[in-house]
Order: C-alpha cells, then sequence, then structure tokens
C-alpha cells in the first residue's frame, strides 16, 4: 500500500510539474530552436542565432524515454551541433583558444533513466532539467552522480558571457539518456566564419526561424547561398535553388535567376554577364586531385563556354583547373602542370540542349575522367591542342593558383559563357 501511495505521490507530482513548466519554459524561450525526438530517431541538426547560450533539455516520464531539446544561443556568430550518440554521462569538454582565459575544462554529471526518477529521492524531475554553463568552472566536477545534485550546486541558469567573436571558445556538451543522446558543440566563431566563407568582421548573424531540424547545410546555405562538408571533402557546394543572399561572399555578376522546370531546379545563366564569382582558398586549389560534380542543361551550347573555372585574371595568368567547352562544344578539362604544360582531357560529347546531364569530372595524379550521366566518356588526354596522348602522372602535381573560383565563364570580360541552367555544383578536394 505505501509503495501504491508513493508512486501516485510522484505520478501526480510530475503532471503538475510538467504543466507548470511547460508554461514557464514557453515564456522563458522567446527564440529557440526545438527538436523533438522519439524514442529511437537519430538526427543531427545545427543552428545559428544571436547573443547568450541557453541549453534546455526535458526528459519525458515513459518507459520508452523520449527527450525534446532546445538551444537559444545569444552569443554572436557561433556554430552549434546536434547529433545523437549512446551513453548516460552529461560531460562538458572545452579545448582553449585564444585570447579567451579561464575557460571550462571538465564538467560530468550522472543522468539515471527515466524509471529511476521516482526512485531516487533526488534525481531530477523529468521536466525541470534546464541547465546552462558558466566560464571558469573547475576541472572534473560531479556531485553524488545525480543531476538533482548538480543543478543544486550550481543553479538553473549559469550564463557564458561574451559580446563578440573573440570571446566565444570551444567546447562540448553531451547530454544522454538510455534511449538518445544529444551532444552540442560550439565552435570558435572566428574560425567558423573563416571555414565557411562568411567574413570575420561580421559579429553577429540573425536569419529567420526554420520550422522543423535544421540541418548545417539549410544554416550556411541560408546565409550564404554556400556550403562545404569537410569530413566529405566537399569545398565548394551549391545548390543554386535560390539566390545567392546578398552579403554572401559569393559575387554574382548580371542578373542569373532562378528556374524550376519541375524536373530540377536551377540557375539561369543567359545573359552576357551572368556568372559567379567564388572567393579563392586553399581548399579549393586542387592541385593533386579534384572532383566536380554538377547538372548542367544547356540552353545553347557555346564554343570556348566555361562552366568551372579556377582563375579570374584576364591574361590567364592564374588559370588552374577549367571545366568547359572545347572549340568543337565538346565537354572538356584543361589543367596547366606546374612546368606550365597546359594538359587537356577530352571527349567527343556533346550535351543534348534543353535536357539535364549529370556530368561529373574527377582527376588524380595517374588519371582523369569525365563522366555524363554514369558513362564514361573520357576520349583521351593530350599535351595542348596537339594529338600527343599523354600519361597524367607524368604532368602531376598540377599549377597552384590563388584565383577566384568562376562559375558559368571562363574569365570576366569574356565571351565564353555558358547559356543554360546550372544546378546541384559540388566540389570535391
Amino acid at each position: 500500500m505505501h509503495r501504491i501511495l508513493r508512486f501516485l505521490f510522484f505520478y501526480i507530482s510530475f503532471h503538475i510539474n510538467k504543466l507548470i513548466n511547460t508554461l514557464s519554459w514557453r515564456n522563458y524561450c522567446y527564440l529557440c530552436y526545438t527538436i523533438k525526438r522519439g524514442c529511437k530517431m537519430k538526427k543531427t541538426i545545427y543552428s545559428v542565432s544571436l547573443s547568450v547560450f541557453f541549453l534546455t533539455l526535458f526528459f519525458a516520464g515513459c518507459n520508452n524515454p523520449s527527450a525534446s531539446l532546445s538551444v537559444e544561443d545569444r552569443i554572436a556568430t557561433d556554430l552549434a551541433e546536434i547529433q545523437s550518440e549512446a551513453d548516460t554521462i552529461l560531460e562538458d569538454e572545452t579545448t582553449p583558444k585564444e585570447p579567451v582565459l579561464n575557460l571550462i575544462t571538465r564538467i560530468e554529471a550522472f543522468i539515471e533513466s527515466n524509471r529511476a526518477y521516482l526512485e531516487h529521492e533526488n534525481a531530477i524531475e523529468p521536466l525541470e532539467n534546464i541547465i546552462t554553463l558558466l566560464e571558469n568552472f573547475v576541472e572534473n566536477i560531479s556531485y553524488n552522480n545525480s543531476l538533482e545534485n548538480f543543478r543544486q550546486l550550481f543553479g538553473n541558469e549559469i550564463a557564458i558571457p561574451g559580446s563578440g567573436y573573440q570571446e566565444i571558445y570551444t567546447f562540448s556538451i553531451q547530454v544522454k539518456t538510455y534511449a538518445d543522446a544529444y551532444g552540442i558543440t560550439l565552435e570558435d566563431a572566428e574560425q567558423v566564419m573563416i571555414e565557411y566563407g562568411i567574413n570575420p568582421e561580421i559579429v553577429s548573424i540573425t536569419m529567420d526561424l526554420i520550422n522543423g531540424i535544421i540541418t548545417l547545410f539549410d544554416l550556411m546555405v541560408s546565409e550564404t547561398g554556400m556550403y562545404t562538408n569537410e569530413e566529405e571533402g566537399i569545398v565548394i557546394g551549391l545548390p543554386l535553388e535560390e539566390d545567392i543572399p546578398a552579403d554572401s561572399p559569393i559575387t554574382v555578376n548580371g542578373t542569373p535567376t532562378i528556374s524550376d522546370d519541375g524536373e530540377r531546379v536551377g540557375m539561369e545563366f543567359n545573359a552576357a554577364e551572368d556568372y559567379l564569382m567564388i572567393p579563392a582558398d586553399p581548399s579549393n586549389n586542387l592541385i593533386t586531385e579534384g572532383t566536380i560534380d554538377i547538372w548542367l542543361k544547356p540552353t545553347t551550347n557555346v564554343a570556348w563556354a566555361g562552366i568551372i573555372h579556377k582563375g579570374s585574371n584576364p591574361d590567364w595568368s592564374d588559370e588552374g583547373y577549367s571545366f568547359q567547352y572545347d572549340g568543337s562544344k565538346k565537354l572538356m578539362l584543361a589543367m596547366t602542370s606546374d612546368s606550365g604544360q597546359l594538359i587537356l582531357v577530352r571527349t567527343q560529347t556533346v550535351l543534348p540542349e534543353g535536357i539535364w546531364s549529370h556530368v561529373v569530372v574527377t582527376w588524380n595524379n595517374s588519371e582523369a575522367h569525365i563522366y555524363v550521366d554514369g558513362t564514361d566518356v573520357t576520349d583521351k588526354i593530350t599535351k595542348g591542342f596537339s594529338s600527343t596522348e599523354i600519361l597524367i602522372a607524368d604532368y602531376s602535381p598540377f599549377k597552384s593558383s590563388d584565383g577566384d573560383v568562376i562559375v558559368g565563364t571562363q574569365i570576366p570580360g569574356e565571351p565564353y559563357r555558358f547559356n543554360g541552367v546550372i544546378s546541384g555544383i559540388t566540389i570535391y578536394n
């Protein structure tokens, strides 16, 4: 009987607290990105907003635990990564970065399963788990293996101060239950902005709220029109499904427009000055290997038209790799060896006009290929425009270029421009 009464007491208390905390949380978080996950879901989201960082966790009292995670980041221009892993530790690990001092080094607290909440009088109530973190914590903090005791020691709201990217540092938080685990990583803001093509002078970024899951892809494209992914080797990703944002590091020339034919969405280049210019970066130099994955729907095939061209000097002095048409409107990859020899990867393929074609151009220090709709259409590799066939291995590595990457033409100011729609550009290193 005593056990039944005890269970009813906790059951009623839990639902009262659930109602109260739900209302207070809605008033408290005026701007947030929220993920709701089922017990077996494993997803990844990334979010960026403005000012002090809050981590709000809710653990539902059910046999198969589920979790709702809400992140409000009010420190300017940092990046939050949320992903699932399996364990039962809440952990914070910090890597100090100059010029910040006195950083968090490590925080640990044990989180019991939801079933244990009703059996452990000091365990945290399922909907009271609101924890934010403060710099200057001592190393290796733990307190009786109870998150409730952890909160009693440090309180519910401990802010991380910051007024610009100089004060933002790297740390990670992992919150784990038996069913799911969520890790949050905030990276050094200045480095993040540099890596993803955002001007480091910008110290605040805002974006419209997005319903549902926000991915790093969504975030970067919404802010810059472009994305990268170091783990997958993507140095330039251009979906070209929306207009390039006005404050993007990508320079938009002319008036390219978004085109949707019901099959694919892409950017149409049809005027004399339509092209994009992506700033030079060591990651897109590609002197030993690279891959260009692209969808093309030419309106009219134009002799010598550039599609993806590394280099922007009018005298071609900074030309690296160039995926383009040749004089017969056939697809071709042009590269320059480190010694200055022009190398051409040639095909006999003229793309059909008015139809989408999936083209992949790939090379390394021993071979090069051009694929159209999955078929290798490479004809030969020659020294310049001669008929002399050569081996790539004899001319690698290729010329290093500090020129910008041009989409839709070869050299700005020249007439060699692509006429049609381009979609889904991905350049790998």
